[in-house]
This record gives C-alpha cells, structure tokens and sequence, in this order.
C-alpha cells in the first residue's frame, strides 16, 4: 500500500493515478475476505469512472488523497480499527458527495 501511494505522489498521467488509487482501495477490499463486496465494489467502480476521471483533474486531489491513503496505512499500522473505519468512511462520504455534485 505505501509502494502504490507513494506513486500516486509523482503523477504521469490521469489514467495512471486512477489505476494506482483502485489499486490501493482493491488491497483493502481484498483483505475483507468478502468476495461478494469485492464485486459490487468493482462494479460500482466501473460504472462512476467518468466520475473519477473528472474528480482526479481536481489540482488538490493528488495531494488529499495521498495524505488520506497515509493516515489510512497508519491506521492498519497501528491496528486502529476505529480510527481505519473513521477514515474509510470519510472518504466514502466525500466520493458520495462529489459524485452527486457532478451529476447535476
């Protein structure tokens, strides 16, 4: 996971920087054990990829979410269930939000 951030942090191109933060999250779904959720993800992923390709455009979206990526490792780290699910949800929220801002 630090491997896949750390070249979110030096961007080559916007297919790229999508493609390494499905990366990151995949590894997080993947350690569910939960097959079922893992495909609803990636379903869900592939349908809002418009989305992300216009949200990681966004000149602050390389560096939020590389910070967000860095707390959510240091969360694991530290075995912080709280604080990862905190953080998860976070981040979920804000994609909610973004996505319904954009579809208007």
């Amino acid at each position: 996971m630090e491997r896949i951030n750390q070249e979110l942090r030096t961007p080559n191109n916007l297919i790229r920087l999508i493609e390494k933060d499905k990366q990151f999250h995949h590894i997080i779904y993947e350690a569910s054990g939960n097959r079922f959720l893992v495909e609803i993800i990636e379903e869900l992923r592939l349908k809002c990829y418009i989305v992300a390709y216009y949200a990681w455009g966004s000149p602050n979206r390389v560096r939020t979410s590389f910070e967000g990526h860095k707390e959510i490792i240091t969360s694991i780290k530290n075995k912080d269930r709280e604080k990862f699910q905190n953080l998860l949800e976070l981040q979920l929220v804000a994609a909610k939000s973004f996505y319904i801002q954009n579809l208007r």
